[in-house]
């Protein structure tokens, strides 16, 4: 699984978007039943990875924001809110907020805001959006 996930980034970055989608989807339809923990992991990685790139991809066939939703939506439960981390927040409340759930994608950021530790760099973006969608200036 974790050789999908690669393979699929460097299809990503290297443009052939539609092909990306499909080696991640490939990756998250296999069974974890190998070493359950480890794919599980890696089929959240393949998830996310997949809702960044649903996000902030322009092709039409690749760009399937009901999809990223739905994965949003499986990282959120799965991770039992409490325990999502930063990267995976950040992708889920724009996943919220691109599919008009403004007020989830706000409680998200807002939760990881309160635990993240104050010197991680991811800590500073999460602020910007925070301030962006309440509409507040920084």
């Amino acid at each position: 699984m974790y050789e999908l996930n690669k393979m699929a980034i460097n299809q990503q970055y290297s443009g052939n978007y539609k092909l990306a989608r499909a080696t991640f989807d490939e990756c998250i339809s296999k069974d974890p039943s190998d070493n359950a923990i480890t794919n599980n992991r890696a089929r959240r990685w393949c998830q996310n990875n997949l809702i960044a790139m649903i996000n902030s991809c322009e092709i039409e066939a690749v760009c399937d924001k009901s999809y990223a939703l739905n994965l949003a939506n499986s990282l959120y439960k799965y991770n039992e809110y409490a325990k999502i981390d930063d990267h995976y927040a950040i992708n889920i409340a724009d996943t919220f907020y691109l599919n008009g759930d403004k007020k989830r994608a706000i409680e998200v950021l807002d939760h990881i805001f309160k635990i993240i530790n104050p010197k991680n760099v991811k800590r500073e973006i999460i602020k910007k959006k925070l301030h962006q969608w309440k509409g507040e200036v920084l």
